[in-house]
């Protein structure tokens, strides 16, 4: 006879308010520890509380500088933030990539495994400062998919690009001069290493590769 498997979909967003927001949430003195129809709160479901926080999702209560992360059957975690100068930030973080052929990004995307077997690295391509303004002739927003095991890593890049950089065609229509950016995904050393990414480009100046900023919706 066939066994049946729960399979639990969720929204995977980050969420800001204050902390009455959060709290209004969840039931009265609510700790996040009991989950739905518990003895202690008997009248928490998923119906009368649709909005909480789902396996995965993290809030941020603005006010109060707290950080909670949504587990299973509405309960949730919180977070210990250490600051040293009391404000939290959330800014991009900002790479340039010289024209290279498969060289380390740099210590900002270089993480310790394990990664519980799978990354997101949500970013963004320029020929100009993102900061500063629009690109020029390259542009691309993207998702870098990482996934491991014990021995093996790999990174699936994929993403909508624009690139008016002119090219030079052959009488068959083929670029002569086809513009590639690439990354890849290695380890320092096996076993126990850590885990780099790595890119590739031949466009003639320098990229800036972004980290998106934190796209956070409300409570």
């Amino acid at each position: 006879m066939a066994t049946q498997s729960q399979v639990v979909i969720s929204r995977i967003q980050n969420r800001r308010g204050t902390i009455a927001e959060f709290q209004a949430l969840y039931p009265l003195d609510y700790d996040g520890s009991s989950g739905y129809n518990s003895t202690k709160f008997p009248n928490y479901n998923p119906t009368d509380y649709p909005n909480v926080l789902q396996p995965g999702e993290i809030g941020l209560c603005t006010d109060s500088e707290q950080l909670f992360i949504g587990s299973i059957n509405g309960t949730y975690l919180g977070v210990q933030v250490e600051e040293s100068n009391n404000n939290l930030n959330f800014a991009p973080i900002v790479v340039l990539l010289q024209p290279s052929n498969w060289i380390a990004v740099g210590p900002e995307l270089e993480f310790d495994p394990p990664i519980s077997s799978f990354l997101n690295i949500f970013y963004t391509l320029s020929d100009v400062n993102p900061i500063t303004g629009a690109a020029n002739q390259y542009s691309k927003n993207g998702t870098m998919s990482i996934t491991e095991t014990a021995s093996l890593v790999q990174l699936s890049d994929t993403g909508i690009e624009i690139n008016t950089y002119p090219v030079t065609l052959d009488p068959n229509g083929i670029p002569l001069n086809p513009i590639d950016i690439s990354f890849e995904t290695r380890y320092t050393s096996i076993p126990g290493g850590s885990i780099q990414v790595f890119y590739k480009h031949n466009f003639p100046n320098p990229l800036y590769l972004s980290t998106a900023t934190i796209q956070w919706g409300p409570f």
